[in-house]
């Protein structure tokens, strides 16, 4: 995998945090994609976030880092994220504690007169977590050597903003049990309504409707809505295409945004792609659905007349990048084909 290394910093004091993002900002391929202050705020997102490498503090309210780092242990989480303690308090019974629990290394805190050497030992253990990934890799490969991302028949992606419930409900609910592949959609919400939604969906519909969760295989057959507040992209893992959720910031004012969505599946995945781009205010998609016809995709864009916002079609649309523009009545049925010709449909 060539993809940046993911880490989180988790410090109740907000300067150790800056000093600890300042210095793994100097090293290359790695990315920092969380931030918190204690360890029960960390549990709440891990799932999601899906670290690869975790920087903990010791001395904590609410869940100190043995606590946390025990809880971390017992998570369903394959692979199970690198932890390095970092700590100005770590007695060596804390250490042995730390390193009984699963913790890659303990370091001392930084100071301002020892940021130099820990910068030094952080670049020592994210070299580890590196080694670490490798081998986990080399090992998954061995026990799954025909799962790789070339399973997958075909990939639907699908955006859509304002007036897009209504129109989900009416292009969902029309596929039908012979659906065989993956669909993955962005859908701008605020926080709280999409789980509705997609439960909605799921109980008029006869696949499966749920929001998407981080590290999971696209499945076939399945429809995935990204959660409010976070990108959902794909990438590529030991066993093929998975899932990944990222805090980054907005995309022409969105998170989830189609343009990270649509980004990603143009850069990790090969075949056939069906992008459709539903009613909407602004542009969100336009930059990923070029990318994505780059890579030879499909894309269909819904019409004015059909739309209640006239504005993520239009922009795809009037870029001449939309192989079809239908009426919503008609993007339901051209999904069911697109899967058909890729798999076969019921007779």
């Amino acid at each position: 995998m060539n993809e940046d290394l993911r880490i989180v910093v988790v410090d109740d004091s907000k300067p150790y945090r800056q000093i600890l993002c300042r210095i793994l900002e100097r090293s290359d391929g790695v990315a920092i994609v969380g931030e918190f202050s204690n360890g029960r705020e960390l549990l709440e997102s891990i799932e999601e976030i899906a670290p690869d490498c975790i920087l903990l503090d010791i001395a904590m309210p609410e869940l100190d880092g043995l606590e946390t780092l025990e809880a971390i242990r017992k998570l369903p989480i394959d692979p199970a994220p690198s932890v390095v303690i970092i700590s100005g308090t770590c007695d060596s019974s804390d250490t042995l504690t730390a390193l009984s629990l699963g913790a890659l290394d303990v370091v001392a805190k930084p100071s301002e007169d020892s940021a130099t050497k820990l910068g030094r030992e952080l670049d020592r253990c994210i070299r580890l977590v590196r080694a670490r990934r490798r081998r986990h890799e080399r090992e998954a490969h061995r026990a799954h050597p025909r799962e790789d991302a070339t399973e997958l028949r075909g990939l639907v992606v699908l955006a859509v903003s304002t007036g897009g419930p209504q129109a989900l409900e009416r292009v969902v609910p029309s596929l039908d049990a012979s659906f065989g592949l993956p669909m993955l959609i962005v859908q701008h919400m605020p926080v709280g309504f999409i789980e509705s939604l997609a439960r909605s969906l799921s109980a008029r519909c006869p696949l499966a409707v749920s929001v998407a969760r981080a590290g999971v295989r696209p499945p076939p057959g399945e429809i995935l809505i990204a959660p409010a507040g976070s990108h959902l992209e794909i990438g590529q893992s030991p066993y093929g295409l998975v899932t990944r959720l990222t805090e980054a910031p907005p995309v022409n004012g969105c998170r989830p945004a189609a343009d990270r969505l649509f980004e990603s599946v143009a850069r990790c995945y090969d075949g056939p792609v069906l992008a459709v781009v539903m009613t909407g205010m602004g542009s969100d998609g336009l930059a990923g659905i070029r990318a994505l016809r780059e890579k030879g995709a499909c894309c269909v864009a819904q019409n004015e007349a059909s739309s209640v916002v006239y504005g993520m079609p239009r922009s795809v649309a009037e870029a001449g990048l939309a192989d079809e523009v239908l009426p919503l009545e008609q993007i339901g049925p051209r999904i069911q084909r697109f899967s058909d010709e890729l798999i076969g449909g019921t007779e």
